[in-house]
């Protein structure tokens, strides 16, 4: 009921000042950012989802994911620049961004693989072993100093896990 009369509201909003109106959502944890979180009703209503994802070299892309009247998958690259505007009346600097278009748009990362139940249970097993089992040991070709466990501590508590009410599985 509060989604279908915010895009009444847009809606006649946009048609009334024939302006652009965009509207900023998160995406949902389970699809990596790339599924508007909430009420299906306001992807239906788009004319146009475009996915805005940073990269690790903090770069960003922007994805048509889908458009009413355009090609979907169009991809644009752009970075994000500070510009210092001045002071105001505190001394406080005032800042702001400028968009940067790239010539080519970051490459396609591939989301990542999602874990099965047993695979999160493991790593659970795995962080709770490495916690109460743990020891300092120096690994690696660096020769980093880590916390450690044994293949069989770590057995011992997946095995002793036993069933998926015992274990509090991150989603």
């Amino acid at each position: 009921m509060d989604m279908g009369a915010f895009i009444a509201n847009v809606t006649c909003l946009r048609h009334e000042t024939k302006a652009h109106i965009a509207i900023v959502h998160h995406g949902t944890k389970a699809s990596n950012g790339s599924t508007p979180r909430g009420h299906s009703s306001l992807t239906g209503a788009d004319d146009a989802l475009i996915e805005v994802m940073k990269q690790s070299d903090g770069t960003r892309s922007a994805t048509v994911v889908h458009a009413k009247d355009d090609a979907d998958g169009d991809r644009h690259g752009f970075q994000l620049d500070h510009a210092d505007l001045g002071t105001d009346a505190d001394g406080d600097p005032i800042t702001t961004l400028t968009v940067t278009e790239l010539a080519d748009p970051p490459p396609r990362v591939p989301p990542p693989t999602k874990l099965t139940v047993n695979e999160q249970i493991a790593l659970q097993c795995l962080d709770q072993s490495l916690k109460a089992d743990g020891v300092l040991a120096t690994v690696g070709e660096d020769f980093e100093e880590r916390k450690v466990t044994t293949a069989a501590r770590w057995k011992a508590w997946f095995t002793g896990a036993g069933s998926l009410t015992r274990l509090r599985i991150r989603g």
